[in-house]
């Protein structure tokens, strides 16, 4: 079961690296639909981690972490 819990938000390519370089997964069908390529809008996508996500690299790629659980 996962420990972290969290929101990233941002538009544009979604850094797919960061999966694995997090070790995360989305939490529902709808947060991996949201991952899909071409999508411009300002999008909401909970992860889950047995990691603290790495905060500073998830900014290098214009994408911010709130609602850590």
């Amino acid at each position: 079961m996962a420990k972290h819990i969290y929101t990233v938000k941002g538009s544009g390519d979604f850094p797919i690296d960061m999966l694995r370089y997090d070790e995360c997964w989305p939490d529902q069908p709808a947060d991996a639909e949201a991952i899909a390529p071409g999508n411009r809008e300002i999008r909401y996508i909970k992860l889950l981690s047995d990691r603290y996500p790495t905060v500073h690299r998830w900014e290098s790629f214009c994408w911010t972490v709130s609602a850590i659980d």
